[in-house]
């Protein structure tokens, strides 16, 4: 893992994006917020939008909803893209969203919009991911 980025923050639907400067191919996101008044929190990864609907208690992303309660008020999220797929656990791990596609490639940003309020964030960190793979001198593809 590489070029840790970490913001504890609220964030608002007309703030700036803590993640600006961040690019990434293969990414994590660790998040743990409260909702506040927000109606949804999103997390829009290399242009595919990962979203916590806070009335419907959801996450949804690529047309995907899957219930993810709070847990004393608090939401955490991990979420993990690599060049074809979206995984998103939520809810202590009681949700698990995988997604299949193809992200933009040109697209290496990571956003966090909010939407009709703001949101209190407790923990939020990004990571850029390695390959696994190697080519054969032994350097990751």
């Amino acid at each position: 893992m590489q070029s840790k980025l970490v913001a504890e923050t609220r964030i608002t639907r007309r703030g700036p994006n803590p993640f600006s400067a961040f690019r990434a191919e293969l990414v994590e996101v660790w998040a743990e917020f409260s909702p506040g008044n927000a109606e949804r929190i999103g997390f829009t990864v290399r242009g595919n939008p990962v979203v916590y609907d806070a009335r419907c208690q959801e996450i949804i992303s690529n047309h995907h909803a899957a219930a993810a309660p709070l847990w004393h008020g608090r939401e955490d999220l991990a979420i993990y893209v690599d060049r074809t797929t979206v995984e998103v656990f939520a809810s202590r791990g009681m949700t698990y969203v995988p997604v299949p596609l193809i992200l933009e490639a040109n697209n290496l940003s990571l956003e966090v919009p909010v939407e009709g309020g703001s949101a209190e964030f407790s923990h939020l960190e990004a990571y850029r991911l390695n390959s696994i793979w190697m080519e054969p001198k032994g350097k990751a593809l």
